[in-house]
């Protein structure tokens, strides 16, 4: 009954004259006695979901493995609806290296949940629950706040650190929230921070949900002075005529195409074309997910000084990051090979 459903559904229809073609991918979820109408439509639900994961036209039937799944979903939102007052978010910070001088430039502020049972729990995991519940926008402020206070720290502990900056992501949902500016000029009025200290990294799909809307917002979280930056960049469907009607200030090079880098001279062609098409917009460019020796070599001679990933440094707690302000470690490419060899 379901491919009959999907054959009648992929028929081409006429609209105005214009031939349209759609497809539908099927959940499905049999009843039996212990079913109500809310487990089966959410079961139901469930395997949809996984169709649309799996390819376009897809047909899942729930069983067992997605029933665990969605208990586990389910288990992981409702625990993470409270964690952030009981105390279990912590923001961790990965630092952004000038790859020519080998100084530490900045870090990007990363929320880190631990589980009491559980323990640590991918952010690939929660991040996306916290979005579809609406819990991301408290603890997208929480980072916020707590990332400024952090880089202030640092700042006045140590005169090195004078000029880092700090990254902050901010989801859709944040973006979305009406009172998103407000949010953001209070919190760096109440830290005291640099707003030109603060760089807000949105992803490359923001651009494309409702350009005006976005045009407006950025354009008001940039005249309070902080920098705006698109992570993941080339991963994502904006163009660069659209890219030119926002106050963007950075580019973030995917680590898809870093690690990538070196593989073959395509691959290298289209790093090296972000690099220039940055220069011509007059953006920075910071390369992420560095892994290997060879990755920094050719991302130094392709012209990117800013660079961040396990190569140089994971993800750490503040404390770590203050031990190397206060050590005036300094990053070399030969020091790196080293580490890696």
């Amino acid at each position: 009954v379901a491919e009959r459903i999907r054959m009648v559904l992929t028929e081409p229809w006429q609209l105005r004259n214009e031939e349209l073609h759609i497809t539908a991918s099927l959940g499905i979820a049999l009843a039996d006695a212990t079913s109500t109408p809310d487990s089966l439509l959410r079961d139901a639900d469930a395997a949809l979901s996984r169709a649309k994961e799996f390819r376009r036209g897809s047909i899942v039937v729930f069983d067992d493995g997605l029933r665990h799944q969605a208990d586990q979903r389910l288990a992981t939102t409702s625990a993470l609806h409270g964690a952030l007052d009981r105390g279990e978010l912590a923001v961790h910070y990965q630092p952004i290296i000038d790859i020519v001088s080998g100084k530490l430039t900045g870090a990007e502020s990363l929320l880190r949940w631990t589980h009491p049972q559980r323990g640590p729990i991918s952010p690939a995991e929660f991040i996306p629950l916290a979005e579809e519940s609406g819990s991301i926008v408290p603890m997208g402020t929480w980072v916020l706040e707590q990332a400024c206070e952090q880089l202030v720290r640092w700042q006045l502990e140590n005169p090195c650190a004078s000029g880092m900056t700090i990254a902050v992501n901010v989801s859709v949902r944040q973006l979305q929230s009406p009172d998103i500016v407000d949010v953001v000029g209070r919190i760096l009025r109440e830290t005291g921070v640099r707003p030109a200290d603060v760089c807000l990294e949105l992803t490359e799909s923001v651009l494309m949900n409702d350009v005006e809307y976005f045009q407006t917002t950025l354009g008001n979280l940039h005249s309070l002075g902080v920098r705006l930056a698109i992570d993941d960049f080339g991963t994502g469907y904006s163009s660069l005529s659209y890219l030119s009607q926002f106050p963007v200030d950075t580019v973030k090079i995917d680590r898809a195409f870093v690690s990538l880098l070196g593989a073959n001279s395509t691959d290298n062609t289209l790093t090296e074309a972000i690099v220039a098409m940055a220069g011509a917009l007059d953006l920075d460019v910071v390369a992420e997910g560095i892994e290997t020796y060879e990755q920094l070599c050719i991302l130094q001679d392709l012209g990117v000084h800013l660079a961040q990933g396990f190569l140089l440094s994971r993800p750490v707690p503040a404390a770590n990051i203050s031990e190397l302000i206060n050590s005036g470690h300094i990053w070399t490419v030969e020091t790196a090979h080293r580490v890696t060899t």
